[in-house]
């Protein structure tokens, strides 16, 4: 099963292709800034099923170009839909759409280290036996199944 849920090398290209072209998309159209897209969490910390989206791509970037209504027009801009800001006056605001090309989910937030620092911590800790990662992604999937990992 824990091979089944696993994303393909393909999967995995594609997740990096959007990751590469969100920087793109950022470098160009606010070159004065200086943004950097990283992602994290499952995309980072080896708990990544094929049904997974980019978790949350994470903007280094200053306070004008920050906020989430930026971020949702520069998106609308170039051709991402199911752009949704329900979530973009949380306290740790989140901007969510889909690339049509790529058809990849993607979650933005906006200069919270510490979801990157979350991310090693549970890379740390899935590196240190073989059967952790499987077991994790195994309980990932029984919550998903049941609607419980949106929370």
């Amino acid at each position: 099963m824990y091979d089944r849920l696993r994303p393909s090398e393909a999967d995995m290209a594609s997740r990096k292709q959007l990751v590469e072209k969100l920087q793109r998309i950022f470098d160009s159209e606010w070159p004065a800034h200086r943004f950097i897209v990283h992602p994290f969490g499952s995309a980072v910390n080896m708990l990544c099923s094929r049904a997974s989206d980019i978790d949350r791509c994470q903007f280094a970037i200053g306070k004008r170009h920050g906020r989430s209504c930026h971020i949702a027009h520069l998106l609308r801009k170039h051709g991402f839909r199911d752009i949704d800001l329900r979530k973009a006056r949380a306290r740790v605001p989140v901007v969510r759409f889909v690339d049509p090309d790529l058809h990849l989910s993607c979650d933005i937030n906006v200069n919270n280290p510490l979801a990157l620092h979350n991310t090693l911590f549970v890379r740390h800790y899935v590196t240190r036996h073989p059967l952790v990662a499987p077991f994790m992604l195994l309980i990932k999937y029984w919550t998903q199944r049941r609607v419980l990992n949106d929370a």
